[in-house]
């Protein structure tokens, strides 16, 4: 059981940025009981981010595609140009294939503040699925061998499927390091 409160811990330290040691209401599993999370779909695998941090989800067709490493391409967004990143290339994987006809583009909220602008996309294979979830539907499960230990934060299992919590401070940190490359 003490590997799901580690699980539960994660999932909410991987949902808002300085959460390391530190508790709430004198437990040592910060937070509330029950968050509200977006499924997103990969190629091979699904993520599980907070609800809060997709603020819209747009058609995979309006990527524009880059030339930097470790950035999968810009979209013009509400008057910024955004960086779109791609969590298999993240995770040490391949660069998904952005022609599918149902691809996504999760417009996320830059929650480290490194980003030039407020936001951020993440490729997915189509729409987040949101939900509640809470500590106890939380099953702790083994990163995957081929899983970078410093872009997940950990993998647990909700029902039957097995998700990955990715660091998205970590990820908006490579983004940033990618177009300062670039510059």
């Amino acid at each position: 059981m003490a590997g799901a409160a580690v699980a539960g811990r994660d999932l909410r330290c991987a949902w808002r940025s300085g959460c390391a040691g530190e508790a709430v209401n004198g437990s040592d599993v910060p937070g509330p009981q029950t968050l509200y999370g977006a499924l997103i779909a990969l190629q091979d695998d699904a993520l599980l981010v907070p609800n809060s941090a997709v603020l819209e989800v747009l058609s995979g067709d309006r990527l524009e595609p880059a030339s930097r490493p470790g950035v999968l391409g810009t979209l013009h967004w509400r008057g910024e140009t955004i960086p779109a990143a791609s969590f298999e290339v993240f995770n040490g994987g391949n660069t998904p294939d952005t022609r599918q006809r149902h691809g996504r583009l999760v417009v996320l909220q830059a929650l480290g503040g490194r980003l030039p602008g407020r936001a951020w996309a993440l490729w997915s294979t189509g729409y987040p699925r949101m939900l509640p979830v809470s500590q106890a539907a939380l099953q702790p499960a083994p990163l995957h061998p081929d899983d970078r230990a410093d872009v997940v934060l950990a993998r647990v299992r909700l029902g039957v499927r097995e998700v990955a919590i990715p660091d998205l401070d970590r990820i908006e940190a490579g983004l940033l390091a990618a177009s300062t490359r670039s510059e």
